[in-house]
């Protein structure tokens, strides 16, 4: 973190990498075009980061690889631009906005308009995706029988990206929006926007269909809404009874 934790004056966290590994492998990456994600939460290591990341792209503008930056929770405004300019990927998990308590605890409010700038990503035209995080990030859900699972569906995602959990009120997105960031922006993360990632003549046909129509309904009943059918490949794998 450029500041310490809220809570904990003396941690601002740690480095796992070393300067010069993260260099090497950043090299390795753009020089061979070989995919990279890099882990990243607080600010100051997003900030290093793209220091080491923007002195190798300088050296190789590579602009086919497809790299990104895994959680990327608190970033300075600075930093999106340059994020932006660096061809890079960004993958939010917003189920992580059910910690609300803990941000605050961590962060402060002060901090807050710098976290899970999910919008402004988008709207400034950075290739966006969600996802679980999984096994880690579960929340208990209740199914419509009363009994509770582990939920890291997309459901819950997209539940949690388009209402007002996120306490950075403003970087709440379209649902729209947050459908894309599960099926045709990692599609194209992937180098499998071909294939995968919308429904087309020539793609795989491997779909979900709901009970309820989530572009309709309030966003607040998204994370209760149960699959239907399942299709992989143009085959139904599951279907409700």
């Amino acid at each position: 973190m450029i500041e310490p934790y809220e809570d904990d004056q003396n941690n601002i966290g740690c480095q796992n990498l070393s300067d010069e590994e993260m260099y090497n492998i950043i090299e390795n990456s753009l020089k061979n075009s070989i995919p990279m994600a890099a882990h990243i939460i607080g600010d100051l290591a997003m900030k290093k980061f793209l220091d080491i990341y923007e002195r190798v792209y300088n050296i190789y503008p590579n602009k086919e690889v497809r790299n990104r930056v895994e959680h990327i929770q608190i970033i300075k405004e600075d930093d999106i631009e340059r994020f932006k300019r660096l061809n890079l990927i960004a993958s939010f998990q917003p189920i992580f906005n059910l910690e609300s308590n803990l941000t605050l605890t961590r962060l402060g409010y002060r901090r807050i308009k710098d976290t899970y700038r999910y919008r402004t990503f988008i709207e400034k035209g950075i290739t966006t995706i969600f996802n679980s995080d999984t096994p880690f990030g579960a929340e208990y859900m209740q199914k419509k029988d009363g009994t509770f699972f582990k939920g890291f569906e997309p459901m819950l995602g997209i539940y949690c990206s388009v209402n007002k959990l996120n306490l950075n009120i403003e970087e709440r997105v379209t649902v729209k929006q947050a459908v894309e960031c599960y099926t045709k922006n990692p599609a194209y993360a992937n180098y499998m926007e071909d294939v995968y990632g919308t429904l087309e003549k020539g793609k795989y046909a491997d779909f979900v269909v709901l009970e309820e129509d989530i572009f309709k309904i309030d966003t607040l009943r998204i994370k209760d809404v149960e699959v239907y059918m399942t299709v992989i490949d143009g085959e139904v794998v599951y279907q409700k009874q």
